[in-house]
This record gives structure tokens, sequence and C-alpha cells, in this order.
């Protein structure tokens, strides 16, 4: 999904979209690929009305919800209900160190078991090989 946003010029390439409440997601706690679609449908249908009234000059272009924007609302995708703007998916910024350090963890995790995982596999072996003199 963010990148058919960025592709659509929606999301920087320093954010990440993370579904909000509103979304509906599959077992998995993906977006569905008829809410993606509908929303990129959405925001090429707002362009081409914002390109014909610009170039027909009837009236200034209005600004969307998007990052950046004095309206008050947090960077993300919203979905109108009546009066009410619901946020169906919410832009959040890149966190600027690795929040989990994987391959530490593996490291330390291994060295501070290696002597005993390594006794544990090589006890049976003595054990057969002694069983055999």
């Amino acid at each position: 999904m963010e990148r058919q946003l960025r592709a659509a010029g929606l999301l920087s390439a320093r954010m990440f979209a993370l579904p909000s409440e509103e979304a509906s997601l599959d077992a998995y706690g993906n977006m569905r690929r008829p809410e993606v679609v509908r929303i990129l449908v959405a925001d090429l249908c707002f362009r081409v009305a914002a390109m014909q009234r610009q170039s027909e000059q009837q009236r200034p272009q209005q600004e969307a919800a998007l990052p950046g924007n004095a309206c008050g609302l947090s960077p993300g995708i919203y979905q109108r209900d009546g009066t009410d703007a619901r946020p169906v998916v919410t832009f959040v910024r890149a966190p600027s160190t690795a929040r989990l350090r994987f391959h530490d963890i593996e490291e330390r995790a291994g060295r501070a078991n290696i002597g005993r995982r390594l006794e544990e596999a090589v006890r049976p072996v003595n054990a057969r090989f002694a069983a055999r003199r």
C-alpha cells in the first residue's frame, strides 16, 4: 500500500502509512485491496476535478487534508462521515534509529548460550562412544 501511496504523491519518502481504526483489515492485519483501490481512485478523481476547476477558472483550488495543512488534522487519509472526518490511514514519521536490533540480540543470545548448547549436543555423542568401548 505504501508503494502505491508514494507513487500517487500522497506519502513522502520518510513516512509510513498505518491503518487506523476505521480501516477494514484482512486476517493478516493488512488493508483490503478494494479499500486501497478506492483511496487511490478517490485521489485521482480529486486531482482531475481540481485540474478542471483550475483550467476553467471557476473557483480556486481547495486544499486537501495532507501534511502541512492548517486544518488541525494529523497527516493521513480521512473518510468523510457527514461533517466528521474519520482517519482511515495515518501517516507517521520513520524512527531515526532501529527499534529492535535483531542481529545484536541474536549474537548476544548465541554467545551467552553457546557453551551450554554445545555441551548438550556433544553429551549424547560422547555417551555412544563410551558405550562402544
